[in-house]
């Protein structure tokens, strides 16, 4: 390991016959496979968990469970590298725009009991508009109620 550097001295025996293995250990590059791996594992056991957990009121989708199967890690002497190549993951956690593969809008349920039906027409709120304001870069769904006119709104017939 690099930039380590432990000094000890002792006279017993035992002791010293143990600090020579821990040393030759690490000289080896064998501390960066053992981290490796157990850093792979940990990192893969954290998102089989949050697949667990992780639902927010809808049928779980598997999300964490492709990310945790997505893992990567790689060593050399001093390094250790964990990696998730997952494009769900660094959207996450770099962010950016998610944009519809074959519609203008996408459609997040603003209710968690939304998320288990396949359209916002099956919830059951009956005609659904679109309201975009001009100037934004989102709009939402909206339940169509009577249209108003003149008349309703108490204007001259």
């Amino acid at each position: 390991m690099s930039g380590a550097l432990v000094s000890v001295e002792m006279k017993d025996e035992a002791v010293r016959g143990l600090l020579d293995r821990v040393n030759r250990f690490l000289k080896a590059g064998t501390a960066e496979q053992v981290i490796e791996r157990a850093a792979k594992e940990m990192t893969v056991r954290h998102l089989i968990a949050l697949n667990g957990a992780r639902h927010r009121g809808y049928t779980n989708k598997g999300f964490y469970a492709d990310a945790a199967g997505s893992v990567q890690s790689t060593s050399q002497p001093g390094t250790v590298l964990i990696s998730i190549p997952h494009q769900g993951i660094a959207q996450r956690y770099f962010g950016g725009d998610i944009v519809p593969r074959k519609s203008k809008a996408l459609a997040i349920p603003m209710a968690p009991e939304a998320y288990a039906v396949d359209s916002p027409r099956q919830f059951g709120v009956g005609e659904l508009k679109m309201v975009w304001p001009k100037g934004q870069k989102f709009g939402w769904l909206m339940q169509a109620g009577p249209r108003l006119t003149k008349s309703s709104k108490g204007g001259k017939r």
